[in-house]
């Protein structure tokens, strides 16, 4: 089935119905669709010695579902590491999509660790992302999603099934 889709679509971007590699080639950092599946360069191997892989960041604190008071000092933690770029050279900078960008540029200071923290979010469901970049200019990105304000109805709902009283 394969096949005959790349017969009638064809993957090359020169000759669109003759395919230049294998379907069971390795795809290689050249722009060319070498393994014959639509996807350009997709998990290539970068056999110029050029580093083409983004540092892989994840988000250790908060988690994703933690809830702040208005003004209230929120602290969010991330490692990243890079398998050419030393930890100390990686840049970070932490972004809300509702209040933007949350502050400077920060280096790792060698550890490959990045912690911002602020008490200005805006009263909302944030997500907050944290986009990690190595000497080669590759983004790293993770996430995690956060509620600032009043506890959410459907929380308070939960709290008052287990006997807790509602927050105030």
């Amino acid at each position: 089935m394969k096949l005959l889709f790349l017969l009638l679509v064809g993957c090359d971007p020169v000759e669109p119905f003759r395919c230049p590699g294998d379907p069971d080639a390795t795809e290689v950092c050249d722009g060319v669709d070498n393994d014959c599946d639509l996807l350009v360069d997709e998990d290539c191997v970068d056999d110029t010695g050029a580093d083409g892989l983004p540092p892989d960041v994840q988000v250790l604190s908060p988690v994703t579902g933690s809830s702040f008071a208005v003004g209230e000092s929120v602290v969010f933690d991330a490692v990243a590491a890079d398998d050419t770029t030393p930890a100390a050279h990686l840049l970070a900078s932490w972004e809300s999509d509702v209040d933007g960008v949350l502050g400077p540029v920060q280096l790792s200071g060698g550890e490959g660790r990045f912690r911002f923290e602020t008490a200005a979010l805006s009263e909302a469901e944030h997500t907050v992302c944290v986009r990690v970049l190595d000497e080669a200019s590759n983004a790293g990105l993770a996430c995690v999603g956060v509620h600032v304000g009043a506890e959410p109805e459907s929380a308070a709902m939960d709290d008052q099934e287990q006997g807790e009283p509602p927050a105030p």
